[in-house]
């Protein structure tokens, strides 16, 4: 899935709205941001380090290694 889609899907989720060429959470996305927020960080993670991060899966390890790269 490419980050497009996903806002594209938040969109026609009624999560976010595009005003002017900028995107802007409504208020059901803001309820939902600590989610959105996440996605957004495990995409580009993948994007950066591939599927596979110190040989583990797990979304958090990714994380945890995109926090502490240098």
């Amino acid at each position: 899935m490419e980050f497009s889609e996903l806002v594209v899907g938040w969109c026609r989720n009624g999560l976010m709205e595009a005003v002017d060429d900028i995107s802007k959470l409504t208020p059901m996305g803001l309820l939902w941001q600590n989610q959105l927020n996440r996605a957004v960080m495990i995409a580009v993670q993948y994007l950066v380090y591939g599927p596979r991060v110190a040989g583990r899966k797990s979304a958090l390890t990714m994380m945890s290694a995109m926090e502490n790269h240098t």
